[in-house]
């Protein structure tokens, strides 16, 4: 099934044609839930699968590696044999609640595959790259700061904008 939902978002654009070539011989596919995989810190995990392309002759085993204090794995490895390659196997992914603030980070999983199939063997899978949303804030804090000591009082506080107090 392949949906296609196209709407022209300046000058009315034209899609004139689309060519659909299936994909053939070895690949390992990975597919995010929704087209992307994001996580929140303390609140929502997602998934992702992973299928093979074709049936190998023996089981292939795709390897999960990624920043373990970024995010979490339901499983480091999913194994594929030659009776379940073309069902997908999911995935899921979750957010460490690490307490610092580290703003929205983007984390690669990258993925080894080993077989005794020579077609399947270190296959070479592009990364994974999740989204992964931080619930921790940096505190902001001001303080006053004298940079001016003359015999008329002028003090300046520090923030977004610089206010100067002058005496007149």
């Amino acid at each position: 099934v392949l949906d296609l939902d196209m709407s022209a978002s300046v000058n009315n654009a034209k899609l004139s044609a689309i060519e659909i070539t299936p994909i053939v011989g070895p690949g390992v596919l990975v597919q995010s839930s929704g087209g992307n995989t994001t996580v929140a810190e303390n609140s929502f995990g997602d998934t992702y699968s992973l299928r093979l392309n074709s049936q190998p002759s023996a089981n292939v085993t795709v390897s999960l590696q990624t920043d373990f204090s970024q995010i979490g794995l339901s499983t480091n490895s999913v194994t594929f044999t030659p009776s379940n390659w073309s069902s997908p196997q999911d995935i899921e992914v979750s957010a460490v609640n690490d307490g610092a603030a580290d703003g929205t980070q983007f984390i690669p999983i990258s993925n080894t595959v080993s077989s005794s199939d020579s077609t399947y063997n270190n296959f070479q899978v592009a990364d994974l790259i999740v989204t992964v949303i931080d619930d921790d804030t940096v505190p902001i804090d001001f303080q006053q700061k004298t940079i001016a000591s003359i015999d008329d009082p002028t003090t300046a506080a520090f923030c977004p904008r610089l206010w100067v107090a002058v005496a007149l």
